[in-house]
This record gives C-alpha cells, structure tokens and sequence, in this order.
C-alpha cells in the first residue's frame, strides 16, 4: 500500500533504481521538491493549483523499471509531472533499466498483459475494425536501438554496415540507426539474444507495439493524449535533417521514449491491410506470409511527423530506407 505520509526530504542527489543501482539526480527546475521517501516511492506533494493531491513516481522495487501513476487523482497534470521527474531525477533513460546495469543491455519496460481495443475508426481503413485484444506481458526497450548500439553488433558479426552509416546527419552514437532492413533488425536480435543474460530478444508484433504506445490509456489519439502532435513544444523546430538522439522527449506512461515519433520501427508481421477483419482475440501475430513487413511510429522526414498509436505502415522486408528503424522485444523469464 502506498504511505500517505513520511519522512519529507528534498530531491536526493542520488536515485536509487529498481535493480539496485544508483544513479546521479539533479533537483527540478520549476517543479516542486518536497517528496514522502521510502525503499520504494518518491511522492510529489504537488501544489498546483493550491492541491494537496498526491502523486506517485515509483522506482522499485519491482522489476518495471521506473514508472509513474496517478494517485487519487486523474488529472493529466499528474503524468506530466511524473514524466518530467523521470526524466530530470535520472538525468538520462537509463534510470529505467531492468536486470543487470550493464551498458551493453538494453533498458526495458514491462508492457504488463491486458485487454485493449486496437485501431481506431477515426484513422485509415487498414486500422479498422476496431477490435479487442489480449497482449501477454513482454518487456520492451525504452528506447530504438542506437547506433552506437548497432556498431557493437557490427564490429561482433563482420557485417556490413547501412547506408547512411558515414553521413553525418544520421551518424551520432545515440540517434537510432536507420536503413536497417527487417533482415538486418532480426539479425541484431539474434545475435544480442546469444550475447545477453539469456533472453531471447525479438521485434515486437503490431497488438504489442500499439498496446505499449498507448500507455495504459485506449481512448488516446497519441501517447500524451489528443492534442496534435503541432501542440509539442519546439515542434516546427525539430526534426530538420535527421532523427533526434533518443530518450529526450517525455516518455509515455510506461515509460518508452520517442514511441510514434523519431522513426518508422519494424514490427514482426507480416503486413495485410484487412487483417484486423480476421485477427484472433489473444497475442494475434499476423498473417502467415505476405510481400510487406508491418512497420509503426512516427518518421522524422515526413510532413507531420509524430503518428497516432494506432496507425499502421509497411514496406518490403528488403528495403532500407533513411527513416526506418527498429526497437527490441523479449518475453519474461519462464515465458512460453
């Protein structure tokens, strides 16, 4: 249960994280800082508006990595504040990493198993019937996989690199690497799955990429609710020639950063316009063939840049495109 009241101390220059590990916290400009303080919850006693409401930003000790919530309240404000702390409590995503804190791991997300209603009837034909689905819990990566990231795999298996590797708007270590094929991005998972703490890393499937994007929340047009992507700060001025470095925008509510927006990311399917008419009800995985790879989320070069977490792309399997990349999945442990 969640204490209503504590030991009141100001932002700790330390954070503790869900596996143990400490992480350097830097005290929020123009937000509050008075916190309730136990082994597992920082409470943000808000005065906003002249509030007493309480909102939490949990950091352990399950392994979900960081995640926040409103408590008794449901006030958008509560989200927003919490994504904001995440952010500048850790200094970096890193804050959220699961399992071992080894640099080369990919920080995760537990995407917890639920009901949603996947499409929507407001979007394209391809994203109709709006329809039920059961999702399993997986962990997915707070993050796309980054160059640097990419070139620990190249320099491992000899391969050659994607196009747009030497350019220098596509090349800082902590942009995601883009003109990955779908071969390409099944190959990393592959090989990260033989390198790492014995998870079998995978792409994600569109139920499960769509239940994560939309955080908890089903009637959203978009992570952080139905205001259009023009209404995110500084958005005319990002985006100009190439995808941001991951992990500076506001995460959503399960904490996954530049999920709809940076660039497309491969999904697992194979991609069928119809194919919600005949999706099973639990964990649907696709058609069994095709001639397109389903692909979701926002692309940097395109008019508006930031998609719904409901609508669908897709392109041959082959193609490696200066948009296009990916971010990885994997099941709990014991997970059939």
């Amino acid at each position: 249960m969640v204490p209503r009241t504590g030991t009141r101390a100001r932002v700790p220059k330390t954070l503790t994280t869900s596996n143990g590990g400490v992480s350097a916290a830097t005290t929020p400009i123009s937000l509050p800082s008075i916190f309730t303080v136990n082994s597992s919850f920082f409470i943000l006693q808000s005065a906003m508006a002249n509030s007493r409401k309480n909102y939490k930003l949990t950091v352990g000790p399950r392994q979900a990595g960081v995640r926040c919530e409103k408590h008794r309240s449901r006030r958008k404000s509560a989200y927003d504040l919490c994504a904001t702390l995440i952010n500048q409590m850790s200094g970096s995503p890193t804050a959220s990493a699961i399992g071992e804190d080894r640099s080369e791991d990919p920080k995760l997300a537990l995407i917890p198993a639920g009901w949603f209603s996947m499409g929507s009837e407001a979007g394209q034909e391809n994203e109709r019937p709006v329809h039920r689905v059961w999702v399993d819990a997986f962990y997915l990566a707070i993050c796309q996989v980054t160059n640097a990231e990419y070139g620990r795999f190249l320099r491992a298996t000899g391969s050659d690199a994607p196009p747009l590797w030497d350019d220098p708007n596509f090349n800082c270590p902590e942009q995601p690497v883009v003109a990955v094929s779908w071969f390409e991005a099944v190959k990393y998972c592959e090989w990260l799955s033989r390198q790492l703490n014995g998870r079998k890393y995978r792409l994600p499937t569109e139920a499960e990429w769509e239940r994560a994007a939309r955080g908890g929340f089903e009637s959203r047009l978009f992570p952080w609710g139905d205001d259009p992507p023009e209404s995110l700060p500084n958005y005319g001025e990002r985006w100009k020639a190439g995808p941001e470095p991951v992990g500076r925008s506001m995460p959503n509510a399960f904490g996954l950063y530049d999920i709809c927006q940076n660039v497309h990311e491969w999904c697992s399917d194979w991609y069928k316009p119809d194919y919600y008419v005949v999706s099973p009800e639990r964990n649907p995985r696709g058609p069994d063939r095709g001639e397109r790879r389903a692909s979701r989320g926002g692309s940097w070069r395109h008019h508006v840049k930031v998609t719904r977490c409901a609508a669908r792309s897709s392109i041959p399997p082959q193609f490696q495109y200066a948009d296009y990349g990916f971010r990885v999945a994997c099941d709990p442990p014991g997970a059939l």
